[in-house]
């Protein structure tokens, strides 16, 4: 075994759980000169399933009750485990086989169990359930019909958990090869039908409607209602004697969660239960004496007034949140913005006015930062932000306005989503995502057709480690790409680690990087970062041509009340005002969209982010009418 092989399997702490660590190294090399970063601290596996992780917490806090207790969790999702026993078994080929531990018995084989639902205790519920019946979940989103037919169909799913009666219908109507959005948006053509599903359970059972059931009856599919399978699992447990006979391994697939497909189709990541336990272990040995007490995730819907009744101490917001409160500061529309400008005003004098700047800034701070913060619970100990990279001055305005670190995460689902992140102490440092997690190790990859070497301090991003997927599901050959000879895993990232303190910046995604005339690479997403700031722009894309020295900015403006010219010299204006250097390339054409992305369909996946193949492809036209006029391309509807 390597030592890099070793370091990943075995991760061994270094030193006490209360040893004081320095910020000035958070990664640190295995060897010196083997230019592969570890972190540096590092914490054993605890080599358990997330079920035994979930017991040992009930055991501890049986009596902890907000709105369902341990105890409660953990009786519901038993009985919903005999439930679903009964109905998943005899349809399974787990029958077929004697033992799981067969080294046939591989995921393909077990039972899978589609979920279509919102963040709820249910889900919760049916996490824990499939776990003890060791089932395979398999969440699903609805928003997309050929995403969801696609899922159905790679794991051959016959039995889903829907929440609304609109996932039912949608399901069922499926079946057909009926899709009621390409109906509204007047495409025509055949749709793949939704094959082999033989059992829904819906959990809000009073939406279902007679239609529904006449739909389900034609289709040959069962309907159940949620409350009614853990009705039925109670009374399985009453009567038996011994507790579920069904062993799970720390390696078993707990999870296949399906990529979000900006290339294409998506791919099923499996995901283990060693893989999760070992990204939450890091997690909270980098964190240490700030885990939470009450932690919670945030979306923009009725989330200051949870907040407020719940008071969380510990918050996990995307990083568009953060900046769209420093743009409302920026751009105030009501009292509430105009506290928040104050206190933008106030963070930009507190740090570089002059004396009288710096005494209002104090009077300021102590009227409105507490009222400020009050709106979110006023216990807020930690904020953890990810999936994108924070911008610098919105990171520290959020410092400033919370009063509390602030965690910056990177990661990926084919890395169980932890691959680094920032210390809570480091309240200084603003352009990086922290140093390899210490579930894992790293290193840069040459990309010789972009001229970077890994040798130079630029690459692509790899990872090692017992948190990394085995691979995607039924997916051979998209396996082996993923990973190298060695064993690590490709991240498709372009990153940066620094020789001091082994900390990684994230550049771009190496396949979102374009080449323009002057024979420089540009990597949009960095660009966009910097002029999504621009007052008037909703959302930006940036695109290019190798034929271009320019670059050509896809724009959604904030307002459509001016005249499309005035539109694209204000725009133009903002984002000179931004612009992030000389040397770089300067955005010459415009598109101007009057509609958001969101509309258009298939530029954006389910997760929100952009296909930005789709895009180049949908307004190649537009983008080279932009180029030869410099003039805006402005596209009402498509």
């Amino acid at each position: 075994m390597s030592s890099s092989d070793a370091e990943a399997q075995s991760l061994n702490p270094r030193g006490g759980s209360n040893q004081a660590y320095s910020l000035d190294q958070q990664g640190v090399e295995i060897e010196s000169g083997s230019e592969i970063w570890k972190s540096s601290f590092l914490e054993n596996s605890p080599g358990l399933t997330i079920s035994q992780c979930f017991y040992t917490k009930a055991g501890n806090k049986a009596v902890e009750t907000l709105f369902l207790s341990y105890d409660e969790v953990d009786e519901k999702s038993k009985r919903l485990a005999a439930g679903l026993g009964q109905i998943v078994d005899p349809l399974s080929h787990r029958n077929n086989l004697k033992n799981e531990s067969d080294e046939n018995f591989n995921v393909r084989h077990k039972p899978k169990i589609g979920i279509m639902s919102s963040n709820r205790p249910e889900f919760f519920m049916t996490c824990l359930a499939c776990i003890q019946q060791n089932y395979v979940l398999v969440p699903i989103s609805s928003k997309f019909y050929s995403t969801m037919q696609y899922i159905i169909s790679k794991c051959e799913l016959s039995l889903i958990i829907a929440e609304k009666a609109s996932d039912v219908e949608r399901l069922l109507s499926g079946m057909k090869g009926d899709c009621e959005d390409r109906r509204k948006a007047g495409i025509s053509g055949e749709m793949p039908k939704i094959a082999g599903l033989k059992n829904i359970i819906i959990i809000n059972a009073e939406d279902i409607t007679g239609q529904i059931h006449d739909m389900a009856s034609k289709s040959d599919v069962t309907l159940h209602i949620f409350d009614d399978i853990l009705s039925k699992g109670r009374k399985i447990l009453e009567n038996r004697s011994k507790p579920l006979p069904v062993k799970v391994n720390p390696d078993d697939v707990y999870i296949i969660c399906f990529t979000s497909g900006t290339t294409g189709l998506p791919k099923g990541v499996q995901i283990t239960h060693r893989g999760i336990i070992m990204s939450i272990s890091a997690a909270a040995t980098i964190i240490q004496n700030r885990m939470p007490k009450l932690l919670m995730r945030g979306s923009e819907k009725k989330m200051h007034e949870d907040m407020r009744i719940l008071h969380p101490t510990t918050f996990f917001g995307p990083p568009i949140m953060l900046q769209a409160m420093k743009n409302n500061a920026e751009n105030p529309s009501n009292s509430r913005e105009r506290i928040l400008s104050l206190l933008l005003y106030s963070h930009k004098s507190g740090r570089c006015g002059n004396l009288l700047q710096r005494i209002a800034a104090k009077f300021i701070d102590f009227i409105f930062l507490r009222l400020f913060r009050l709106g979110f619970g006023d216990r807020i100990r930690m904020i953890s932000t990810g999936s994108t990279t924070l911008h610098a001055d919105t990171l520290s305005f959020a410092r400033y306005l919370f009063g509390c670190p602030i965690i910056q995460g990177y990661g990926q689902t084919e890395a169980t989503s932890l691959i680094s992140m920032t210390w809570p102490d480091d309240d200084i440092s603003s352009d990086h995502v922290g140093g390899p997690a210490p579930c894992c190790i790293v290193k840069l990859e040459d990309v010789p057709e972009y001229g970077m070497r890994a040798a130079n301090g630029i690459g692509q991003l790899l990872v090692k480690g017992p948190s990394i997927t085995p691979g995607y599901y039924d997916e051979d050959r998209l396996t082996r790409e993923l990973f190298t000879e060695d064993g690590f895993l490709r991240t498709g990232d372009i990153a940066t680690i620094d020789q001091n303190d082994g900390t990684i910046r994230i550049v771009e995604r190496l396949k979102d990087l374009f080449k323009i005339a002057t024979g420089r690479y540009v990597p949009p997403f960095y660009y966009e970062q910097y002029f999504s700031s621009c007052p008037i722009v909703s959302e930006i894309i940036i695109e290019g041509r190798k034929t271009e020295r320019h670059l050509c900015a896809i724009v959604v403006p904030k307002t459509d009340q001016a005249a499309d010219f005035i539109l694209r010299e204000l725009i133009r204006f903002e984002m000179a005002d931004v612009s992030r250097g000389e040397d770089d390339p300067k955005v010459r054409a415009i598109v101007l969209l009057h509609q958001p992305l969101l509309k258009f369909e298939g530029l954006l996946t389910e997760t929100r982010k952009v296909k930005r193949l789709a895009v180049r492809q949908m307004f190649e036209k537009q983008i080279d009418h932009a180029y030869e006029r410099q003039l805006p391309a402005v596209i009402d509807n498509l």
